[in-house]
């Protein structure tokens, strides 16, 4: 979000490259989500993954605020993770479990989808 950006910029002053360079690593993130559901998740129950995906993300979300309030980079917990490395981290396992949540509807979608129609489908997914 918008916000999350600022505080990256301007208070923890992070550069163009290195914001360039976790975009990157987050689709590179991407494709290995799609293969560890396609080699261990694929078969699974739907609500189970929705379900251990729900709370993944909550799980992620509270460490944003672990983030802002500086939790992380201070010996308060001794974590003293650069922040830099949290972040490439908890984007990377957001991508993950995005991607793992939402492959149960695209093969869904695909098993549906009528022959000649798969290159809309495709737009409609990626709009």
């Amino acid at each position: 979000s918008q916000s999350m950006m600022f505080f990256a910029t301007d208070v923890l002053k992070f550069s163009q490259e290195f914001l360039s360079i976790q975009n990157l690593a987050a689709y590179a993130f991407l494709l290995m989500g799609t293969a560890l559901y396609s080699k261990y998740i694929q078969g699974t129950n739907f609500l189970l993954i929705l379900w251990y995906c729900q709370i993944g993300t909550a799980i992620l979300s509270m460490c944003d605020v672990l983030w802002t309030t500086r939790i992380t980079s201070s010996s308060i917990l001794y974590f003293n993770i650069p922040d830099r490395v949290f972040v490439l981290g908890t984007d990377a396992l957001r991508m993950i479990l995005g991607r793992i949540s939402r492959q149960p509807f695209y093969v869904i979608a695909t098993r549906l989808c009528p022959v000649g129609c798969e290159a809309t489908l495709y737009a409609f997914f990626m709009s």
